[in-house]
């Protein structure tokens, strides 16, 4: 009776001995390392993002671009010019003189001297704009003398000397070497072909082809809205 009550009781303390050693066991079993968690905003490289586990980071748009205005085109500006006025033959491209600076007669004609040749000079924009006469100061712009220009009116409007009126507006009557009204703001310039155009504004503000006309009997240079029975077309181009 005695044995087996000290047997059971062996037994009871070799099943706790067991289980004591189990537990120790399993206490002393290394545990796996718990992982940090690491927000995704610390992951900076796609090498890191990639040891974590996580997907790459998307491409970053290093250029910005923002709208930009059209730029409005400037005006374009041509330096002062500054010379003579070479008189050519339209038909045969053969020069016929130079404008004279004469301005004591009616209106201007032609001369083949250095000594009687005009000096202007002018800023060739915008169009239409005024000719300065050098060096003469009663009527110290270049223009025509005459109200309105049809093709009828007979040897046209005369080249003259004047004081400057607005361009695109009518003649005026701001004095001149003809007497009566007369326009200057009237020239345009081809710095391609050193052409100078005239235009006329007529009293209603029509504005018609005109051109220019030398009438050598006459020796003068007038403004013509068609061909007339003497004479022939010219030009005007610098010198």
């Amino acid at each position: 009776m005695v044995f087996a009550s000290g047997l059971g009781a062996f037994k009871r303390v070799l099943v706790l001995a067991t289980i004591l050693q189990v537990a120790l066991l399993a206490a002393a079993r290394p545990q796996p390392l718990q992982k940090r968690a690491v927000e995704h905003a610390e992951l900076q490289t796609n090498a890191e993002r990639l040891s974590a586990g996580l997907t790459p980071l998307a491409p970053r748009n290093l250029y910005n671009p923002s709208r930009v205005g059209a730029r409005s085109p400037a005006p374009s500006t041509l330096p002062p010019v500054s010379g003579n006025i070479l008189v050519k033959r339209v038909s045969t491209g053969q020069p016929v003189g130079y404008v004279e600076k004469t301005l004591l007669l009616p209106d201007i004609g032609v001369t083949k001297l250095d000594s009687l040749k005009m000096s202007i000079s002018f800023t060739p924009s915008p169009s239409p704009f005024n000719i300065a006469i050098n060096g003469h100061t009663a009527y110290p712009y270049l223009g025509f003398s005459g109200t309105t220009l049809l093709s009828t009116t007979p040897f046209g409007f005369g080249l003259s000397a004047t004081n400057p009126t607005s361009p695109n507006e009518p003649s005026s009557n701001v004095g001149n070497a003809q007497g009566g009204r007369s326009q200057s703001a009237v020239w345009s310039y081809s710095a391609a072909t050193g052409e100078l155009t005239p235009q006329f504004v007529n009293p209603d503000g029509s504005k018609h082809s005109v051109y220019l006309w030398y009438f050598p009997l006459l020796d003068k240079i007038r403004l013509v809205r068609a061909s007339q029975v003497t004479g022939y077309q010219v030009t005007f181009t610098m010198a």
